[in-house]
């Protein structure tokens, strides 16, 4: 198997349904991931800020922690799976970093 990656910036998520790396840079940004051994499916999102304040546009949800879990939590529970069997990590650094602003792009998911 050929093993390629995909690199998570800033305020973007994937959700991947079929193996391959997911990684991402943090500085003081968190990262949070999912993963389910029996549909084999993964997820990850970068989140910048912790909470995503009222009235944000849909573009700008996922650099807000909070939304992100929320909504990979709901494409994950779409695919017939319990939240229960699912596994989750978070990371953090404790330096910060300057990462080049850029237009968040909308979620992608995997092959």
């Amino acid at each position: 198997m050929e093993e390629s990656g995909i690199s998570i910036q800033p305020g973007e998520l994937y959700i991947a349904r079929t193996p391959l790396m997911l990684q991402t840079i943090l500085g003081s940004c968190v990262s949070v991931t999912f993963w389910s051994k029996r549909l084999a499916l993964g997820a990850m999102c970068h989140g910048v800020l912790p909470k995503c304040p009222r009235g944000a546009a849909l573009r700008e949800q996922f650099r807000y922690v909070d939304s992100a879990i929320r909504y990979l939590l709901q494409q994950l529970d779409a695919s017939g799976q319990s939240e229960r069997t699912w596994r989750s990590k978070s990371s953090a650094e404790r330096m910060c970093s300057r990462f080049p602003h850029r237009e968040p792009r909308s979620p992608r998911w995997g092959r």
